[in-house]
């Protein structure tokens, strides 16, 4: 209203954010304008939920509801630490799990949009499956944490640098990496044109490689791809070797000597937990 002084919010700092920190959610819900409600941060990095393509959530139970989306996610200091955006609900109403995205991400977004009109990703250019620490000690890697096990490089940052199928990405910038999902998010975020360095373990030696983030294509290359199986009962899908998957492996492609290139794993078959 008129004669009203509005006093912008500051920035918080979504890194300092601790599971069990306290939370309040601005917002609209139902068309109830400046309603706040008040909860906790239950989980940090939550991702997998299934309604973007880059998950990276704060998990609250402060409530939210339809109309809260775009609002903040304030710190007990009035600081913005994230922006509500989505529940997990089979009602479609707050069922005590709320989700915002951290306030770095959305600032992010918002100077690339500002800057360009549109948002910029960074990538590497590769497949990758997830491996359990089990695994991986199964695999003779000792005491390794969950990482991503690189499948597939294809032209771009990733085989500029050096990187191979088989190799273990370990952290991006001395940040762990966990998974692929972790692994996109970290490259995503890192400004189109800026070298960023990539520790990798290949075989029994750590090493560290650098690379310069593009900007993600639309349609990824990839290579020429025959056809497919179905999984088999240990969990594997092939293709048929031709000239241009050997060309795009570096194989020698021998006529007489018919093979095959495993083209997927699925997850928690007896082939992913083998390796």
């Amino acid at each position: 209203p008129d004669g009203i002084p509005y006093v912008p919010v500051e920035y918080g700092d979504d890194a300092s954010v601790e599971v069990g920190d306290w939370v309040l959610a601005a917002g609209n819900p139902f068309g109830l304008d400046q309603t706040v409600t008040a909860g906790i941060v239950s989980a940090k990095g939550r991702s997998r939920v299934g309604v973007a393509a880059y998950e990276d959530f704060i998990q609250t139970d402060a409530a939210i509801n339809p109309g809260n989306s775009g609002g903040p996610l304030l710190d007990l200091d009035g600081r913005v630490v994230g922006m509500t955006t989505a529940i997990a609900s089979r009602s479609g109403q707050y069922a005590g799990i709320g989700f915002a995205i951290p306030i770095t991400m959305a600032k992010g977004v918002m100077d690339v949009l500002l800057e360009k009109g549109r948002v910029s990703r960074g990538w590497l250019g590769v497949s990758v499956q997830d491996l359990s620490s089990e695994t991986l000690a199964r695999l003779g890697y000792g005491e390794l944490p969950a990482a991503p096990l690189v499948s597939l490089v294809v032209p771009g940052p990733a085989s500029e640098a050096g990187l191979r199928a088989g190799d273990l990405i370990l952290a991006i910038d001395g940040a762990r990496i966990l998974d692929g999902q972790d692994l996109g998010h970290r490259v995503a975020q890192v400004t189109v044109g800026q070298k960023f360095q990539m520790s990798i373990r290949r075989g029994a030696e750590t090493i560290t490689l650098e690379a310069v983030a593009i900007e993600r294509p639309d349609t990824p290359e990839r290579p020429i791809q025959g056809p497919e199986t179905t999984p088999s009962e240990v969990g594997i899908s092939a293709r048929a070797m031709t000239p241009e998957l050997a060309a795009f492996f570096g194989f020698t492609f021998d006529e007489s000597k018919p093979s095959v290139v495993v083209a997927k794993v699925e997850q928690t078959s007896l082939a992913f937990q083998q390796g």
